[in-house]
């Protein structure tokens, strides 16, 4: 995430990590195949990649397109199955121990979402007003929840069989959006619960659990208290308001709470946009040492 934007080659990208004091990476959603036709193979420690990599179409087009896992057109459903295929390829050509997944889409009205979250930014949480928007976006994403959930957990199975034979891990990943999947603690073990632990599991983000506990969702500590014996990594990031991807210790997120529930050989990731400055992500690092997070 932190090279999007930042550098056209990755080895520059790699470079600039190294001298933060990084010897692992993670390649993300937005890695373009012309930015991923420049990482210098062989010469760098990967352990994990976001799923789509690399980037074959926007996010927005995606999007647009519903070209998600969770879809209830079988078309578009088995295109981005095809497209995690892609994906699960790039991990193995890499030397990739594990693939982040997002699990789709429900169809629910984003813009239930978007009220919520001016009511929040405007010191509104916790009024009449927020929780009207809340109950109104919470019955829409239980009404359709059901559909959707079913449609992602068989996609997920089929792929059970490429992740076998490739020696891969799938780490589903708590979503940021509540109209997205999976955006509760139940969802995510519906998902994972009766596949191998070593092809399917949980991918942690702090950013994005904490975002939808200050919406008045689920607690942060839910998703580890239910999910931790499953967790496959971590992404983190630190959180102001309602804004995430900060590096660790500019936001006001107490990272300590996470150390409990943190496995030692899972995968820990720091998932912070570009406008991360180096020193920030160098003292990022430091906090999280400081927490025992690392």
């Amino acid at each position: 995430m932190w090279a999007i934007g930042r550098f056209a080659q990755l080895a520059d990208f790699f470079a600039a990590g190294r001298a933060m004091g990084f010897d692992r990476f993670e390649l993300n959603h937005k890695v373009s195949p012309a930015l991923l036709a420049t990482l210098p193979r062989g010469q760098v420690n990967i352990t994990s990649i976001h799923h789509p990599c690399p980037a074959l179409l926007p996010s927005s087009e995606i999007r647009q397109q519903g070209l998600f896992i969770s879809s209830t057109d079988e078309d578009r459903r088995r295109e981005a199955v095809d497209m995690l295929r892609t994906t699960l390829r790039t991990a193995v050509e890499v030397g990739a121990r594990a693939v982040i997944v997002h699990a789709g889409q429900l169809d629910v009205d984003p813009g239930l979402e978007d009220e919520l979250r001016h009511l929040y930014k405007t010191g509104l949480a916790g009024s009449p007003a927020f929780r009207e928007a809340q109950d109104r976006l919470d019955a829409a994403h239980q009404g359709r929840v059901a559909v959707n959930l079913e449609i992602a957990h068989r996609s997920l199975h089929e792929l059970l069989p490429d992740l076998d034979r490739l020696g891969l891990c799938l780490g589903v990943e708590v979503r940021v959006h509540y109209y997205e999947l999976p955006s509760r603690p139940e969802e995510a073990a519906y998902l994972i619960e009766d596949a191998d632990p070593a092809l399917i599991g949980y991918w942690h983000d702090t950013g994005h659990a904490e975002r939808l506990a200050r919406l008045g969702f689920v607690s942060h500590a839910a998703w580890l208290e239910a999910l931790s014996s499953r967790l496959v990594g971590v992404h983190f990031s630190d959180i102001h308001g309602l804004q995430d991807h900060l590096a660790p210790g500019l936001g006001d997120f107490d990272f300590s709470c996470l150390v409990p529930y943190l496995p030692p050989e899972i995968i820990r990731t720091c998932e912070v946009q570009h406008w991360n400055r180096p020193e920030e992500i160098i003292a990022g690092v430091a906090h999280l040492r400081a927490t025992g997070c690392v």
